[in-house]
């Protein structure tokens, strides 16, 4: 076992001491760009066009992240998030839902700079949807202001992570279920949707526990939080802390069929209240044979989009001439 800090100062020097060299990222371009679908909440399929930019590194440091490899030590100037959305659109212009995610948060003033919310605004015009992601803490009056230069319905996606008591404070995430639960109520106030990230199998949870932990944790997200949609996720290993915990033992990544039959409990019980998506991104990782992660994407791709456990049905493309806008 891993001698783990019990402070969350200690276990901030201990897991940025595990990291292995920086990559050196350019402000003006995204880390990454592709295009994917969606099924809305009408059932209806979206086209999506999902931007990572390249973000100012987080001010937290969260055990489980490796994202901060692609990320700028130093605060994003001015302009440089509006040149990398424009960029992106000026290639794939007109999507009906935009996701716009980084290594941090869209709202942080050293990532997303505020005086460039306005240009960014303009440039989402006649988009349906935009997504954002956001640490609990940094969600307040920029995010509602932001919503109103949108023309697009605005929903903020957040890492709930797990509601597993003993996993959560040892991710570092320095938020707690009552500080969820009030970013919750306060996006329904404004009219903003919530999308909401649950790990499955987190550090320091055994496996045997990890499906119903899953459970519980899209129940309070839905339930006490009120998301409109649930991104269910495998948690990978990846090189520094997370890599010392697999050595350790206080930590094992899921085998992709738990992770499966994790996304079909939550479906079967959850998904009459918000939709309920499975990530699919580089299950080639989790070193399953490629018939079994084959086997496992399509069943993962079928319930993402069809929204059931149990049959393939329910899904709509969107008409060519209907108004992509989710009312608001």
């Amino acid at each position: 076992m891993t001698a783990y800090p019990a402070s969350p100062a200690e276990r901030t020097r201990w897991i940025t001491s595990q990291r292995p060299p920086r990559r050196e990222v350019g402000v003006n371009h995204p880390r990454a760009v592709f295009r994917e679908q969606e099924v809305d909440r009408s059932g209806i399929l979206r086209d999506v066009l999902t931007v990572i930019l390249t973000g100012r590194e987080c001010p937290w440091k969260c055990l489980m992240c490796d994202l901060w490899r692609d990320t700028s030590l130093t605060p994003i100037p001015p302009g440089a998030v509006v040149r990398q959305i424009e960029s992106v659109l000026s290639q794939h212009p007109q999507p009906e839902v935009i996701k716009l995610y980084n290594a941090g948060s869209f709202f942080d003033p050293l990532s997303v700079p505020p005086q460039d919310d306005a240009s960014i605004a303009t440039l989402l015009q006649g988009i349906g949807r935009v997504v954002v992601e956001c640490h609990p803490h940094l969600i307040g009056k920029r995010a509602f202001d932001f919503r109103d230069r949108l023309s697009a319905k605005l929903e903020i996606a957040v890492g709930l992570e797990t509601v597993d008591p003993i996993a959560l404070d040892r991710l570092n995430k320095r938020v707690s279920l009552e500080t969820f639960c009030r970013v919750g109520e306060k996006l329904h106030e404004e009219k903003i949707d919530l999308r909401t990230f649950i790990l499955v199998q987190p550090p320091f949870q055994p496996a045997n526990e990890a499906i119903r932990w899953a459970f519980k944790s899209a129940a309070f997200a839905i339930c006490e939080m009120g998301t409109g949609v649930v991104s269910l996720i495998p948690t990978r290993s990846a090189e520094g802390a997370m890599e010392t915990l697999r050595q350790s033992g206080d930590f094992t990544p899921p085998t992709l069929k738990l992770f499966l039959e994790a996304v079909r409990r939550v479906h079967q019980t959850m998904a009459a209240d918000a939709r309920i998506l499975a990530d699919v991104w580089d299950l080639e990782s989790f070193g399953e044979s490629a018939e079994i992660t084959r086997s496992i994407r399509e069943e993962l791709i079928r319930l993402n989009l069809s929204q059931s456990a149990t049959r393939s049905e329910g899904l709509r493309p969107a008409a060519p001439s209907q108004d992509n806008h989710d009312s608001r």
